[in-house]
């Protein structure tokens, strides 16, 4: 009896495990999207684009480390050149 309960806690906590990291993964997904969709786009304004990743632009705004990251993750990783060609500023 005692196996039993351990097996279902065990599958039990596998499910709430892969319900917090499968969001969590498509979170992580959609903020790191930003480099290779200003790569794609570079130098054109797509306000439909901007407005999907309105939320990533809000926080790169007022949180002065996602400002650090971004700047080094679009610059440095995706090569692009400079902040007035990313369409989401």
């Amino acid at each position: 009896m005692a196996e039993e309960d351990r097996k279902e806690a065990r599958a039990h906590s596998r499910g709430l495990l892969r319900l917090v990291l499968i969001p969590a993964g498509l979170l992580a997904l959609y903020v790191l999207s930003v480099g290779p969709m200003l790569k794609m786009c570079y130098g054109r304004r797509v306000d439909a684009i901007g407005r999907f990743y309105a939320p990533v632009d809000a926080m790169i705004m007022s949180v002065p480390a996602a400002d650090r990251f971004f700047d080094w993750y679009i610059h440095r990783v995706w090569g692009v050149p400079s902040k007035e060609s990313w369409f989401i500023y």
